[in-house]
């Protein structure tokens, strides 16, 4: 059971680390650096453990300090937002909601539904991030995320599937009038294949080949992009044959300015989920984004019929 003495503790920790001194988080709890200082070291001395690295001019967590910040930081937003919820009224959408996306379906799909319940609900604050990669939800304090791609670890998740993904190889006819067209994904070796990256790492192209069995085509070209938009540019500048969503150059495809390469070969598909902590009780601030978003997308994805 927690006292008052270490709740008061952690909320001076969680303050300090935030403000990065003690002065600043003396201001912003209205208390004296010397009560703040008192606290932490209380703390520290209760869980036994250095929360800070102090010299007489940084101020920085230790490893146990960091993993306890983002601990505590997450109680107390969750505090935070039940007394929100009490004094808003149990089912309106109240407090700060914290999510994650990836970088360019978040930004086409997913934002736009965010903002207008952000209008609609004045109670309700929106902390959106963007992630190539995946965030681990439980250590940065994420609500809600959409995910694309395979599950790696849902464990302590629940996930809603929101359709599929569906992507094309594609380049201009001027590239493919100029370095011929691939009849075979063996013929891809001879021509400048544009990979996407990740982490620094080029991603291989899935492809089905003739036998239908699942295969990974390693390029290997002299370009290697981590923005899903700019692949799109130097595909659509002529550079070379890249992997696309494909709802995201639907248009240039139906006027001709890109083709389809091995269509038949390359038509792979990726997943979409919705991501939020498995709890009996779901929160409104999360039940009504997943409610808009399936209510929005649930039956026919927008982006799977362009």
């Amino acid at each position: 059971m927690y006292s008052v003495e270490r709740f008061s503790g952690v909320r001076a920790f969680v303050a300090v680390a935030e403000c990065g001194s003690f002065n600043g988080a003396a201001e912003l709890l209205g208390l004296t650096p010397s009560a703040i200082s008192k606290a932490v070291s209380r703390l520290e001395g209760s869980l036994r453990v250095r929360l800070f690295q102090r010299t007489t001019r940084r101020l920085k967590l230790t490893a146990d300090g960091d993993l306890f910040y983002r601990r505590s930081a997450q109680a107390l937003a969750g505090l935070a937002d039940a007394e929100a919820e009490l004094a808003h009224g149990k089912d309106v959408p109240a407090g700060t909601l914290r999510v994650d996306l990836p970088i360019l379906f978040g930004r086409t799909w997913i934002t736009p539904v965010l903002l207008s319940l952000g209008r609609r609900y004045p109670e309700l604050e929106l902390d959106i991030s963007f992630n190539l990669q995946g965030v681990d939800l439980f250590a940065e304090g994420i609500d809600l995320a959409v995910r694309i791609g395979a599950l790696q670890d849902s464990s302590g998740l629940a996930a809603r599937s929101l359709g599929q993904q569906h992507r094309v190889l594609c380049a201009t006819p001027a590239y493919l009038d100029m370095h011929g067209r691939p009849a075979s994904v063996a013929d891809l070796a001879n021509h400048e294949c544009i990979a996407e990256t990740r982490r620094g790492r080029p991603q291989p192209w899935p492809y089905v080949d003739e036998a239908g069995a699942a295969q990974l085509f390693a390029m290997k070209g002299r370009f290697r992009i981590g923005s899903a938009e700019v692949l799109a540019d130097a595909a659509r500048s002529s550079q070379g044959i890249a992997m696309l969503p494909r709802w995201f150059v639907a248009s240039e495809l139906r006027s001709g300015q890109l083709e389809p390469v091995l269509p038949q070969l390359f038509n792979t598909s990726l997943p979409i989920n919705v991501l939020w902590a498995r709890n009996r009780y779901l929160s409104p601030k999360i039940r009504v984004v997943i409610d808009e978003l399936f209510r929005l997308y649930g039956t026919n994805p927008p982006w799977e019929a362009l």
